[in-house]
């Protein structure tokens, strides 16, 4: 992204979280102490679309450097793979991407 691009920030209404509008975002997952290996995994292969060895890749990530990065795209799908990560009880952030 060329650095001219304009960056306006929003409040998303219901997280609160601050969205900068116009950059990449990324849907980070954390690690916690309560969701087993079997459950991270099937979850990243049904909400995320992962493929198995990608998804037990992931996991394994999430459980040694304590986050990974489950999904990239624009706003209003991220934000629908991060509310369905998040009922299943996954730890997951929307963050603008690096």
């Amino acid at each position: 992204m060329d650095s001219d691009t304009e960056v306006i920030e929003k409040t998303d209404k219901k997280t609160k979280e601050t969205i900068s509008v116009g950059k990449p975002k990324v849907v980070i997952l954390s690690n916690d102490d309560y969701n087993s290996f079997d459950h991270v995994e099937d979850c990243l292969i049904r909400i995320c679309k992962m493929d198995v060895t990608t998804a037990k890749r992931k996991t394994w990530e999430v459980h040694t450097k304590y986050k990974t990065v489950v999904a990239e795209g624009n706003d209003e799908y991220l934000k629908k793979i991060k509310l369905k990560l998040r009922a299943e009880g996954l730890s997951v952030t929307l963050e603008d991407a690096e």
